[in-house]
């Protein structure tokens, strides 16, 4: 609440300029710096599939692992963080019997090349304020779906979203159909990668401060 008494205001995303209640909140998203050597996307002989963030509730990977337990092809799973619900985490992959199929590889720095050596990364928050991993990909990946969070809602069209937390549906759609959901990820690469990047960030709140200045001139 404290928002709605300050003059100026800006939010990193749609959804969280709607939680203001107060007119004029300027949306600007989170920049990334993008990283001087572009990792490759490699080529997997299995479907690899990547998710990132603490290991926390809110980020669903407990109905993560309980979905992708459903899938009937080869793949292989890594989650990316590090948090208190690591050890529920490794005794649902136990009683799952996944352990060949489920990797918990905890805090990593190199996030955009796990990405880029990913065949999908998969978003399965409850809730999110932004969404680092969805730009990350944008910058990165070759394709990535998520819950209908934070900033996929504003970027990703809906085939690209998961319908509540029918996780297992949408991969095995993927699965069968890759080429034409790779294509649909590029199309969005090419039209947003740029509202994303640190020196277009950068423009965007000088030019405010200065519209600011000179509207109190």
């Amino acid at each position: 609440s404290i928002f709605n008494r300050v003059d100026h205001v800006t939010a990193i995303s749609q959804n969280v300029a709607q939680s203001i209640s107060k007119k004029d909140v300027d949306v600007i998203y989170n920049g990334i710096l993008k990283e001087s050597k572009i990792p490759e996307k490699s080529s997997n002989q299995i479907f690899t599939i990547a998710a990132i963030g603490r290991l926390d509730k809110i980020k669903g990977f407990d109905i993560l692992i309980q979905e992708v337990s459903k899938l009937k092809f080869p793949f292989h799973l890594n989650i990316i963080g590090e948090g208190d619900e690591r050890k529920r985490l490794e005794e649902l992959i136990t009683d799952l019997d996944l352990s060949e199929k489920v990797t918990l590889l905890g805090h990593r720095e190199d996030i955009a090349s796990l990405i880029a050596s990913a065949d999908l990364v998969v978003v399965t928050s409850h809730s999110e304020g932004f969404g680092r991993v969805i730009v990350e990909t944008l910058l990165y990946g070759k394709l990535i779906i998520s819950t209908r969070v934070g900033l996929s809602i504003e970027i990703l069209p809906d085939e690209l979203l998961i319908d509540g937390f029918e996780i297992a549906k949408k991969i095995d759609a993927i699965y069968y159909n890759r080429e034409s959901y790779e294509k649909l990820f590029r199309q969005v690469q090419e039209t947003r990668t740029k509202d994303f990047l640190v020196e277009n960030i950068l423009q965007e709140y000088i030019d405010l401060y200065t519209r600011i200045l000179e509207d109190d001139e």
